[in-house]
């Protein structure tokens, strides 16, 4: 019997479990913003993921922001299966009102969050801090959007918002602690 022609079986096997990474497109911030996240971060973070969390993730897209800060940090367009992280001022924010839950998470990530009369300062004390806080939250959160959707026979659409955030919630816990 002679040898088979076709490419060799452990080579396919080899490009199989190395997953393609989705692209990273990188847009001017808002004026007097910036991207917490460099492209290099966000490759690196994707990297560590298990490949069926970023199964058929087409990009993530790091754009200037439209609206206040927060409003949102970030979104997952399931159409075209893209994460798009908004920029951010470097070091302070002030938002109108914020949720208890995202208080919590900005301050156990080193942010000084303060209550004023007209709505709510942030305070990063670096960089480093505002960009790990953006990883581990938010595009862990918007990962877990990414799987709740690639995967819709296993968790089906919710009815609610509410149930998405939890889901997507779940998932960004879940890459947190396994990511350390």
């Amino acid at each position: 019997m002679t040898r088979s022609r076709r490419t060799d079986k452990p080579a396919i096997r080899a490009r199989r479990a190395t997953p393609k990474l989705p692209r990273i497109v990188v847009r001017k911030p808002r004026r007097g913003d910036v991207h917490p996240l460099a492209t290099g971060a966000v490759r690196a973070f994707l990297r560590a993921l298990p490949p069926e969390q970023i199964h058929g993730l087409a990009a993530v897209e790091l754009r200037a922001r439209v609206d206040g800060v927060g409003e949102p940090f970030a979104i997952y367009r399931r159409e075209d299966r893209v994460i798009i992280l908004y920029s951010l001022p470097p070091d302070e924010w002030w938002m109108g009102s914020i949720l208890p839950d995202i208080a919590r998470s900005l301050r156990a990530a080193g942010a000084t969050v303060l209550r004023h009369r007209p709505g709510v300062s942030i305070h990063w004390s670096s960089s480093a801090s505002l960009a790990a806080w953006l990883r581990d939250e938010v595009l862990a959160h918007e990962v877990g959007h990414h799987v709740r959707n690639q995967y819709a026979a296993r968790w089906p659409r919710a009815a609610r918002t509410v149930d998405e955030e939890a889901v997507a919630d779940l998932h960004a816990r879940r890459t947190k602690r396994r990511l350390g």
